[in-house]
């Protein structure tokens, strides 16, 4: 508890894969997949859609209380798994806005509801992703979201708000206050970088 800790051990940890192959490096969808996912009007794919227009979690998607969702501002509250990701702002974005609100009942506890009325089973989504893509996890959806984030140049803040990620500077955590015209902001230029890359001719 009182320890000063100089070294850093952490640089001498290396991750091997054991042959179980589960350890695999995110690939990003390219605009020809992000296609493939918006022409088709599955639940799964819908699903995919907001994945990929908001950089959530599957977990952090399926787990959105309908109260977390303000359609008429735009955005969702929601997140998990760190400080900086519990309950962030995400925009919604332009090409998922119909989706949200074709799935959205202010009579469900969750946004996302199974049949027995209960929130939409993680496990099941996963068994349930193959029909989407074989070459991909539900997780690259959240690094293809990143990629376009950076392509774009988006400001560095907003953009961490968005992620839920921590920002390492000091002025950044402290003193740099992002409010949701800043993150919508953001989300106008990922709207735009998608609109101009990629045909999305679900909606």
């Amino acid at each position: 508890m009182f320890d000063i800790v100089e070294k850093d051990y952490a640089k001498f940890v290396e991750l091997i894969d054991n042959g179980s192959g589960d350890t695999r490096e995110a690939v990003p969808f390219t605009f020809e997949e992000i296609n493939e996912v918006f022409a088709k009007d599955t639940f799964e794919h819908d699903v995919a859609k907001i994945l990929l227009c908001t950089g959530y979690r599957i977990n952090e998607l399926l787990s959105i209380p309908t109260t977390n969702v303000n359609l008429k501002e735009g955005y969702f509250e929601a997140g998990s798994k760190t400080k900086a990701g519990k309950n962030r702002i995400v925009p919604i974005s332009r090409h998922i806005k119909a989706i949200v609100e074709k799935y959205y009942n202010p009579e469900n506890e969750f946004l996302f509801m199974s049949k027995r009325g209960k929130r939409y089973p993680y496990t099941t989504y996963n068994d349930r992703w193959m029909k989407i893509s074989p070459d991909h996890t539900p997780h690259d959806t959240r690094h293809t979201f990143i990629s376009i984030m950076d392509n774009v140049q988006a400001n560095k803040v907003a953009t961490h708000r968005i992620f839920g990620h921590a920002n390492s500077g000091v002025t950044e955590k402290v003193y740099t206050h992002k409010n949701l015209a800043d993150l919508q902001e953001v989300m106008h230029l990922f709207d735009e970088y998608l609109s101009a890359n990629c045909i999305l001719n679900a909606y």
